[in-house]
């Protein structure tokens, strides 16, 4: 299935659910000194009347998997042996696609930040257009507009085959998100929240959660520690409800 036509590799997924998407700023947690990278996970409930759109295209995704990784180890072990180098074994990648047993099917896709070429540093940002199709990525870029999980978005990537090292797979490279409804992020909520001595997150059940949990999500999207910031979280709003108390 190895096709150099973008079209031919370019794919929309069904309108989802975005969770935990990084679309103003890119995600650094993984990047090791390399590239950071702008990620917007979707997901399609079984309930969603798209459920069956997701289902096809995650099949298909499957199918390209079992074929590409295969035959790329196989590629991959004949330019080695002509170069009379040793082989190694190879390993197949996670997919960046699946399905979860609560919350439906997923894709993943992500694009990194930049790339070098030529000692040149070449910066990249996918595309985000609102539910009319105008393009909004200035918006987000300079932090107008902020897509937090649970907004409603559907998403367009490249199929995209690799041989990494010993990795093998598929990965799915972001190239434009449309936004159908938004939902504020976390970073919205927060600059809400008075300066207080005392936070407290709940979720919609009025259930206090971990400390610990909430701490590394505050350094992971907001960048802080909220200990050396003085505020005290007590615990962490998974479902998205907030509730702030100040003494």
């Amino acid at each position: 299935m190895a096709n150099d036509d973008k079209s031919a590799l370019r794919r929309t997924t069904p309108i989802g659910i975005a969770d935990f998407p990084h679309l103003h700023k890119p995600d650094g947690k993984f990047a090791k000194g390399g590239a950071p990278t702008y990620t917007c996970k979707v997901y399609i409930a079984k309930d969603d009347k798209n459920y069956s759109k997701a289902v096809a295209l995650r099949d298909e995704l499957d199918a390209w998997y079992a074929e590409a990784v295969p035959r790329q180890i196989e590629e991959a072990t004949e330019e080695l042996m002509k170069k009379k180098k040793k082989i190694p074994e190879f390993k197949a990648s996670d997919k960046p696609w699946g399905t979860d047993a609560d919350r439906g099917i997923y894709f993943n896709p992500k694009m990194r930040a930049w790339f070098e070429r030529d000692d040149e540093r070449i910066e990249m940002r996918p595309g985000v257009y609102d539910s009319n199709g105008k393009e909004i990525t200035t918006l987000v870029e300079k932090g107008k507009v902020k897509i937090g999980g649970g907004s409603k978005v559907r998403t367009t990537f490249l199929i995209n085959e690799f041989v990494t090292g010993t990795s093998v797979g598929v990965s799915l490279r972001l190239e434009g998100v449309q936004l159908i409804e938004l939902k504020s992020s976390w970073e919205d909520a927060f600059e809400m929240i008075p300066k207080c001595s005392l936070m407290v997150l709940v979720n919609s059940m009025g259930e206090l959660m971990d400390y610990d949990v909430v701490s590394e999500i505050f350094r992971e999207t907001h960048q802080l520690d909220i200990e050396t910031q003085g505020i005290a979280v007590a615990t962490t709003p998974p479902s998205g409800f907030l509730m702030t108390k100040c003494d």
